[in-house]
């Protein structure tokens, strides 16, 4: 996580010659995943066809009955393959961390960590928009309140982020 974290500051603070081919923007995004919704800020550093990421956001289960809300950090990164005047369109990997106290008698921490294929298409301009399904690896870690042990679970995890951004 340190190493992700580290390598995103670096390659924001690249000094790229011709600035026409580096932009910064800032947006607010609103992502779905089957039993969640979230809504947060992400800051995104471009350069040339690469786009670098880093997002925060609030999350609620999206059923009723455990309706707490609960932090998700996500950090990635796109190469757009298609890059016009109006729209980029490209693939990429995004890496995402949430974790969720459970309420019951004995306090249970579970925490996701996310590793996401993704396909983002995004309009150029100072307002931009965007969107972007993604699939991949999720696992779920916990401790069983019954038997105290460490439980670890895997599945395929999907989901899809819109968002509005401002460039600078």
């Amino acid at each position: 996580m340190k190493f992700l974290f580290s390598f995103f500051l670096f390659v924001s603070n690249l000094v790229v010659a011709q600035e026409n081919q580096m932009g910064t923007s800032v947006s607010v995004r609103s992502g779905w995943s089957p039993y969640d919704i979230f809504i947060g800020f992400e800051y995104q550093k471009q350069i040339h066809q690469h786009l670098f990421f880093s997002a925060v956001e609030l999350g609620a289960r999206r059923s009723f009955y455990q309706s707490e809300m609960y932090p998700r950090i996500s950090l990635g990164w796109n190469y757009f393959l298609l890059k016009r005047d109006k729209f980029q369109l490209g693939p990429g990997f995004q890496y995402m961390y949430s974790n969720l106290n459970v309420g019951s008698e004995n306090e249970s921490l579970h925490q996701w960590h996310e590793f996401d294929l993704d396909l983002r298409f995004q309009t150029n301009g100072r307002i931009k928009f965007y969107v972007f399904p993604y699939v991949g690896w999720s696992s779920e870690n916990y401790r069983d309140a019954i038997t105290e042990t460490k439980v670890s679970q895997g599945t395929i995890g999907y989901g899809c982020i819109i968002g509005v951004g401002y460039g600078f």
